[in-house]
């Protein structure tokens, strides 16, 4: 028994039967390939910070709800008042998931005293009270009060992405319900995608971040990530994880499959031949052809010959698995063409104001990164999108307000050179301006010429333009000779679609992973351009003024220039010692 309260792995082993989907046979519980990968990343978080709180990104059928409820059915049979609750999107799957713990509990050898067990509930205890007083429940997500009166330690939240529309206010409920640190608790809330604008992807976004904060890896493979704002983790199995997604090829079909594999396919957007979506999944997955022979059948025989439909069923990334209800302006191609070839930071931090010169403190986790340093004869210029900060119109809205950005590029190459993404007060955006400015200036003689900034004039760009103009700032003008860029109706199209072509033709190139992010959930809706439900563009846009005056603002170059002092003491560094290093204009 001792061996089994230490070693949950031997515990599923000898103690735990479930019925396989496929054969329909009972079995011993041995984990699977990603039911595993799932299972060392709660384990790593658990001994971290002493709790769980994970969201589960999954392929179909991989088995991720039986692990849960194998987790959840140990904790509470073998652990004194304990209570999981389990929640579903529908009456029919709620009963499923209640299935498999009933099932667990009959065929357990060495089951506890049970005082009930019926359609909603098993309670561990005996008649007189000495039994272990732990309980698992459960709950559909159409009742909204579930588990608001419950004390609850271990929550299993399963197609929460299909959940009512009510959904976050449940999630609030059972939420508070848990017991705070450092009492032990465990939340996983697990689901295929359902598209934009929910509960499940706001979450999956927000410990996602970008892809920027990886929590555990294998073989050189993230499955997951951790947010930098919360305790939420999120894990993501890809369908190639999944031993069953493999289908034996016909002697007499191997040859041609591996030549249309490797067959080069004509992409429209970039006009040009380039590796078919398989044979780019084959190198970097090191996928063997009979996983991508079933990946070929399951698209014509699963998903109605529908590509983007197996995306979502079987994603390969976390991105790929959430469908847009409108039309996606930058192509899956082109955005994976682009992140393929970003250049690694030269530094990530903080930058600010000390003793009269503007300075980047190294942070990990901080809202300036720099891609290229300022060089001698080197000529830059600023694009600027203003989100007002977090004022209370923005905080009603359903998803996190957008942040402010503030891009440099490289004048002459198109070369991102460094980004600014973070929430901020509308009255401080010059300031940061003006410190990146100092970073990316020109010193020709005895004069500083600061690179020009393009502010967009939406929100609280006014403002920020106002602040500027009164500190003397270089701005860009428009044909009016009126400082900012105005997007509207009439310029936004051509601005989205300059900044396309830009993109397709390498006259910019883009570093950041984020904004390829949302480049990815810009779509086109009606006539209209703009972030997917749940999504944020701020950093589009950046990139959209950039491509639209990077031929109109005269460029700052001199053959006498040099760079400013700007990033004195600049390395390429590592974050693995927290050491204070600070660069400096």
């Amino acid at each position: 028994m001792a061996e089994y309260m230490k070693d949950d792995l031997l515990h599923f082993k000898e103690c735990i039967e479930i019925k396989d989907h496929d054969s329909a046979n009972l079995l011993k519980f041995n984990l699977n390939a990603g039911q595993r990968i799932m299972h060392s990343v709660l384990e790593k978080q658990r001994k971290q910070i002493g709790r769980v709180k994970a969201s589960l990104l999954k392929s179909r059928r991989f088995g991720g709800s039986t692990y849960v409820e194998a987790r959840y059915y140990k904790k509470t049979s073998m652990n004194d008042n304990m209570n999981a609750f389990i929640i579903g999107h529908e009456e029919k799957s709620t009963n499923t998931l209640f299935g498999m713990a009933k099932l667990m509990h009959e065929r357990n050898p060495i089951k506890p005293s049970t005082l009930k067990s019926n359609a909603q509930e098993l309670k561990f205890d005996t008649k007189d009270g000495k039994g272990l007083k732990s309980e698992y429940q459960l709950a559909t997500a159409k009742n909204v009060d579930a588990g608001r009166s419950q004390g609850v330690h271990f929550l299993h939240g399963s197609e929460v992405a299909y959940w009512p529309k009510d959904a976050k206010n449940l999630l609030n409920g059972v939420l508070n319900c848990l017991p705070d640190p450092p009492a032990y608790s465990e939340v996983i809330l697990e689901s295929t995608a359902n598209g934009y604008g929910n509960v499940f992807q706001e979450i999956v976004f927000e410990a996602y971040n970008d892809g920027l904060t990886p929590f555990y890896e294998e073989d050189g493979i993230v499955y997951a990530w951790s947010s930098p704002k919360s305790d939420w983790i999120l894990i993501f199995i890809p369908w190639f994880v999944v031993e069953k997604y493999s289908m034996e090829i016909p002697e007499h079909e191997r040859k041609d499959f591996e030549t249309s594999v490797d067959a080069k396919v004509f992409d429209k957007d970039n006009q040009e031949w380039i590796e078919s979506e398989e044979k780019k999944l084959q190198r970097k997955y090191n996928l063997t052809l009979e996983q991508l022979y079933w990946r070929r059948w399951a698209i014509a025989n699963k998903c109605g010959g529908s590509v983007d439909n197996f995306r979502q069923e079987y994603p390969a990334t976390v991105l790929e698995a959430f469908l847009s209800t409108g039309s996606n302006v930058f192509s899956k191609e082109l955005c994976d063409m682009i992140e393929e070839q970003v250049d690694e930071p030269l530094i990530i931090g903080d930058v600010y104001r000390s003793v009269g010169k503007s300075r980047i403190q190294r942070n990990k986790d901080g809202d300036f990164t720099v891609w290229e340093k300022a060089e001698y004869g080197s000529s830059f210029f600023i694009t600027v999108d203003v989100a007002g900060g977090l004022d209370p119109e923005e905080l009603k809205k359903d998803r996190e307000p957008d942040k402010t950005t503030i891009d440099v590029y490289n004048h002459r190459t198109g070369n991102q050179a460094a980004e600014w993404n973070g929430h901020i007060d509308y009255e401080d955006v010059h300031e940061v301006v003006k410190m990146i400015g100092e970073l990316y200036s020109i010193r020709i003689g005895n004069k500083i010429r600061l690179p020009i900034a393009a502010v967009e004039l939406n929100n609280q760009g006014h403002a920020v333009v106002a602040l500027l103009k009164e500190d003397k700032y270089p701005q860009y003008k428009r044909e009016n000779k009126k400082e900012g860029w105005e997007t509207n109706k009439r310029t936004k199209p051509t601005m989205v679609t300059n900044f396309r072509k830009c993109l397709r033709d390498s006259t910019v190139k883009i570093n950041s992973i984020g904004k390829i992010a949302e480049m990815r959930t810009y779509i086109e809706f009606g006539k209209k351009y703009g972030a997917a439900p749940g999504c944020n563009d701020d950093r589009v846009i950046t990139g959209c003024i950039a491509t639209s005056i990077i031929d109109e603002i005269p460029r700052q170059y001199s053959k006498n220039s040099e760079s400013n002092v700007g990033f004195k003491n600049l390395k390429k560094q590592s974050f693995e010692k927290d050491t204070y290093v600070e660069y400096y204009a």
